[in-house]
């Protein structure tokens, strides 16, 4: 008897503990995928092959998520871009990107931007911070 009530303590710790760490963890669930919309997302970090690119060079590139037929846009730092998105499984995906396909001066922030953003596997939301993740490899960082 004293097993099954041992027993029964550790499971429920276990899942209430279990569920304050993932509601912490900034990952993406139904209850704060709201804050996506209505926002205009700024590239503050971006990272290539593990080294930060210099993001002063070009226009800003920023996205912006439509909630009403799922799609985001944005730029690219020198092209705009376009596309679905879908939550899903507890992640955040975007589909098939379109770009412009202008010719700008320096192309290192819009080359790396739109690798990123097709190699997304996770995101996390937190504190007015967008972070877009390939496995546990930061890929870029969005702000408000």
């Amino acid at each position: 008897m004293k097993i099954a009530r041992f027993l029964t303590l550790l499971m429920a710790s276990t899942l209430l503990f279990g569920c304050n760490t993932m509601k912490s963890s900034g990952l993406v669930t139904p209850e704060n995928v709201t804050q996506l919309f209505g926002s205009k997302w700024n590239l503050s970090k971006l990272m290539s092959n593990g080294t930060a690119v210099d993001l002063s060079k070009g226009k800003p590139a920023f996205m912006e998520f439509n909630q009403e037929n799922s799609r985001v846009s944005g730029s690219l730092g020198c092209n705009n871009f376009t596309g679905g998105y879908k939550f899903e499984e507890g992640k955040l995906k975007f589909g098939p990107l379109a770009s412009t396909k202008m010719m700008c001066r320096d192309m290192a922030v819009e080359n790396a931007l739109s690798k990123a953003l097709n190699d997304v596997t996770d995101v996390k939301l937190k504190s007015g911070k967008l972070e877009l993740f390939n496995g546990s490899n930061l890929l870029a960082s969005f702000t408000k």
